[in-house]
């Protein structure tokens, strides 16, 4: 029982090592994730940007020619400057969200996971425990069994031959 609960205590022990170390390798990772996120959001703001002068060209383009054909899903967008500012708008902070979405559900999946695995080897280790404590209480109980009814034979039979030396 005493070795047991030695092992409870180490296996404790190594847990917590194994959580801090976790921790440590989990929060560099969510570190260097941010930071390739932070370059994601610049070379979005670069595209946005891009794309914006390039749509104001086109406006400019397609408003100095008389026989410009537009495409009928522009014909809304390009229309005026205010709508075209609005769509970039748009478009830009959609993107912004959606890496901001990524990035967040990255971080908190990291932290999940490490927080079921670091609770799923206490209860392993604590469920592993009360098993070798039950599984030791009833060694002991059959093995105390066992002795008394070794003890009461022994006592019967004694006083069996005790009983006949006495006649």
């Amino acid at each position: 029982m005493k070795m047991e609960l030695e092992l409870f205590e180490q296996m404790l022990d190594v847990n917590e090592t194994f959580e801090h170390t976790m921790t440590d390798l989990v929060n560099g990772f969510i570190e260097a994730s941010q930071g390739l996120f932070t370059k994601i959001r610049e070379l979005e703001s670069d595209f946005s940007d891009a794309v914006a002068e390039m749509a104001k060209r086109y406006q400019v383009t397609i408003s100095l020619s008389d026989d410009f054909q537009l495409p009928p899903a522009l014909k809304d967008i390009m229309a005026d400057k205010e709508s075209l500012n609005n769509a970039l708008g748009a478009s830009h902070d959609i993107h912004a969200l959606l890496i901001d979405i990524r990035e967040d559900t990255l971080i908190n999946n990291a932290r999940d996971w490490l927080d079921k695995l670091v609770s799923n080897l206490e209860r392993d280790e604590t469920t592993r425990n009360r098993d070798k404590i039950m599984e030791i209480g009833h060694f002991m109980d059959i093995q105390r069994e066992e002795f008394d009814n070794l003890a009461n034979a022994l006592l019967d039979n004694q006083n069996l031959t005790l009983g006949l030396f006495e006649t």
